[in-house]
């Protein structure tokens, strides 16, 4: 089975707990910090059953919370679906219902934009809160999150589905992508060795709060060198490397 990108971030932050995982607002985050928070919105999702192959929606600003919801969903195995925060009923409806999503975290300032597509929706995912502090907590009281019945393997059967990305639909819908672990680690490692990036680098998320890949950019990094994000953009002595 292939190890999964939590599991990894999981060993980092064992060997390595009072690294800075993340710098941002004037504030820095341990790995160790990092993973706890993480480990405490795992128990939370685990409550409601999300489980190996549960679908669950991220929408959450590029931040520590972001990192700590990513690798809370795929640790007990789910498939994060990164969700632009300025999404409104519309887009986030299409989203859910495509990647069939069981759960949806959101954080604080998002969580009524959240309630009114889910009103919308006949069998709505439940909803999570994720706050700056790494605490979580369920917002509804409906039935326990549903296995997916149409579950997509990845291409071999030990390297299991991490991510559902989307197409930019610039000629229709946006179009799900399934990412695996197993392909993912092989392009953190490619990238790695390309620009032969070390424990000291930085990666710079400077696509602003909306945009879910500098998220994902910025969260996978943590997995393969590690490197520790920043944000928002302030530059430092070492060498940043910006997405």
């Amino acid at each position: 089975m292939t190890r999964s990108l939590a599991d990894v971030f999981d060993a980092n932050a064992a060997r390595a707990p009072e690294k800075v995982a993340v710098s941002e607002d004037g504030r820095e985050v341990s790995y160790g910090v990092l993973r706890t928070r993480s480990e405490a919105v795992t128990r939370t999702l685990e409550s409601l059953g999300v489980r190996a192959g549960s679908r669950v929606g991220l929408m959450v600003p590029n931040s520590s919370s972001y990192v700590a919801g990513y690798f809370a969903i795929a640790r007990p195995g789910g498939v994060v679906a990164p969700l632009n925060v300025r999404y409104r009923t519309q887009e986030l409806v299409y989203y859910l219902d495509d990647t069939k999503a069981g759960a949806l975290v959101v954080s604080p300032d998002l969580v009524e934009v959240a309630r009114e597509a889910l009103a919308t929706m006949p069998r709505a995912p439940r909803l999570v809160e994720i706050d700056d502090a790494g605490g979580s907590r369920v917002l509804d009281a409906a039935s326990p999150v549903a296995p997916a019945d149409d579950a997509v393997a990845g291409p071999a059967p030990d390297d299991p589905p991490l991510m559902h990305q989307y197409t930019s639909g610039s000629t229709g819908n946006p179009k799900r992508v399934v990412r695996t672990h197993g392909q993912l680690r092989y392009e953190l490692a490619a990238l790695a060795e390309t620009f032969h990036l070390g424990p000291e680098d930085r990666f710079l998320g400077e696509g602003g709060e909306s945009t879910p890949r500098v998220g994902i950019g910025y969260t996978l990094s943590m997995t393969s060198i590690p490197c520790s994000p920043i944000r928002p953009t302030r530059l430092t002595g070492r060498r940043n490397f910006a997405a």
